[in-house]
């Protein structure tokens, strides 16, 4: 039960497998959390079946040896909140194979020391990379009908950091009448693990990867790197809301001895502002009335003009054939006649005091015959 390949199984370069587009579109939403979990355990384990089980994918009977490290990410929610959670798996090979290349026929085929140092060439397993790197938690997987398997679980489980939660899967299940791995043996080396204090957990169960059984176990077991990677998250913001808190405190401190927090400076500048209020407003009230004042005069000015133009004489019409046959004495007598009237349509004064002095002397003759 190794790498089971299924139809329309898409892998990437490094064995890490494309995201199908619903993973896409979930992820698209928005991650609160991502999580990184490891596979681990001997050849002919079942580690590969593990890895196709999370994915939702169907038990296979066929097995393929696993070359090189396989990565996939599958989407999983805690029961407590509604954040979603990125989980990345691993399945981990120890001493990876590299991928034959296919012979060129008619060329010749030469080495040199940079084609044994392409670092393409070299298998993506965990002496190429450090699994532990930022790993959440660790999955050890086991057949209980081959002693072999369980002794690599008994050899490099210890080597595990001790901060990270490790469950120990005893899989094929399924064939117990096979078994030469007791669930007695299992429990107790788990038990009497020497691991310092307040190292993470450390458990054991048993699976079955032809019918699925142990994979809710599993499943709620990831609730421990869950909960441990939210309590990194929180002492994060702990940490940093303790620096903002320190930072606040000492900028109220310099606020306290600061030119801002002088009252006497705090009074001038309020009444500097209100001095320069009102200046602005009197300059502004000084320009409407300016503007004002020499709109008035333009205005007065075309009304003089108007009744200069309403006021000018009509000249007078040029002489016809019959006037020019008159007498020099009776043409000049005319020119002057239109020149008094002229001139006294021309000033309303004048017409005035011509009119004042008619009445005066009516007056004076009324008089003159009453007496």
């Amino acid at each position: 039960m190794g790498n089971e390949q299924t139809k329309g199984d898409v892998t990437t370069g490094f064995g890490i497998q494309s995201m199908d587009q619903q993973l896409q579109r979930k992820f698209s939403k928005g991650i609160q959390f991502n999580m990184k979990v490891v596979i681990k355990g001997d050849r002919n384990s079942g580690k590969t079946c593990l890895f196709h089980r999370l994915q939702g994918k169907p038990f296979q009977e066929s097995y393929i040896p696993t070359d090189e490290i396989q990565v996939a990410s599958i989407l999983w929610s805690y029961k407590e909140t509604l954040d979603t959670v990125k989980v990345e798996v691993w399945d981990v090979v120890d001493r990876g194979k590299t991928p034959k290349k296919k012979k060129q026929q008619g060329r010749l085929k030469m080495f040199n020391d940079s084609e044994a140092q392409d670092p393409t060439s070299q298998p993506l397993d965990a002496q190429f990379l450090d699994v532990y790197k930022g790993t959440h938690g660790v999955i050890f997987i086991f057949d209980i009908t081959k002693q072999w398997t369980y002794q690599y679980v008994t050899r490099e489980l210890p080597l595990v950091p001790y901060h990270i939660p490790v469950v120990l899967l005893g899989n094929f299940r399924d064939m117990g009448e096979h078994r030469v791995v007791s669930n007695l043996e299992a429990v107790n080396f788990v038990e009497l693990m020497d691991r310092p204090e307040g190292s993470a957990d450390v458990r054991y169960a048993e699976c079955s990867m032809k019918d699925g059984f142990g994979l809710k176990y599993l499943h709620k077991f990831f609730s421990i790197p869950f909960l441990h990677l939210q309590q990194e998250s929180l002492l994060r913001q702990l940490q940093i809301n303790r620096e903002l808190l320190l930072s606040t405190s000492e900028e109220l401190s310099l606020d306290e001895n600061s030119e801002e927090h002088n009252y006497e400076l705090f009074k001038e500048a309020i009444v500097q502002k209100q001095k320069q209020r009102e200046k602005r407003l009197a300059e502004e009230k000084a320009a409407a009335i300016t503007a004002s004042t020499e709109e008035q005069s333009t205005d007065g000015k075309g009304l003089v003009d108007k009744e200069r133009t309403s006021s000018t004489p009509t000249p007078p019409l040029p002489a016809t054939g019959t006037q020019r046959s008159d007498s020099p004495r009776r043409s000049s007598f005319r020119e002057r006649l239109s020149q008094k009237f002229s001139s006294k349509k021309s000033s309303p004064l004048t017409a005035k005091k011509e009119h004042m002095k008619g009445a005066v002397l009516l007056l004076l003759l009324l008089l003159f015959f009453v007496v």
